[in-house]
């Protein structure tokens, strides 16, 4: 007796398939592309990756420019394939770092004299600065003329990657990471 078989997903008109696909997640789409070769010639469709990538990237506070470059040429898959691999990144680019405006605030083990210029230990919203491409730190007066760069990792025993140790001025450095 022969196996009946009705694939849904190619009997759709494909503006349906794609409001149906819209909902999947990344695992899913990945694995619907395998059921397939009619399935693998819907999944791939543009429009699905563009959805996915605006779906994925909404709550992102950095994209990647590769990524970005990727959408504008409408490569859309190859897009998202960019941000998912560089979403497991750790180190800190300096676009990241300069893209974002940082909250910052003193821990307790500085002193008090320190404590009292934070407004974080005032019950206050803790200060916000912005690192700038050309090396300054903008976001309150009183820190406008120090400079930040990227520093070495002072200690040989516990290496970070490159890029963790950022140096304000001639203060310790202050490990910034990402947390994919």
């Amino acid at each position: 007796m022969a196996e009946l078989q009705f694939d849904i997903l190619s009997g759709l008109p494909r503006e349906l398939a794609n409001r149906v696909l819209k909902h999947l997640t990344i695992i899913e789409l990945a694995s619907a592309q395998q059921v397939s070769k009619g399935w693998y010639a819907i999944v791939r469709e543009p429009q699905v990756y563009q959805q996915a990538c605006t779906r994925v990237w909404r709550d992102k506070l950095f994209v990647s420019a590769m990524a970005r470059e990727l959408e504008q040429q409408k490569h859309y898959y190859k897009a998202l394939r960019e941000s998912i691999i560089d979403s497991r990144r750790t180190a800190m680019t300096e676009d990241e770092l300069v893209a974002s405006t940082w909250a910052f605030r003193f821990k307790a083990s500085a002193g008090d004299d320190w404590l009292t210029m934070d407004p974080w230990w005032s019950d206050l919203p803790a200060r916000q600065l912005h690192f700038s491409p050309d090396g300054r730190l903008l976001g309150h007066p009183g820190l406008n003329d120090l400079r930040w760069q990227w520093a070495q990792p002072l200690s040989a025993a516990n290496p970070l990657p490159h890029r963790s140790c950022l140096r304000i001025h001639n203060f310790p450095c202050n490990v910034v990471r990402r947390d994919p």
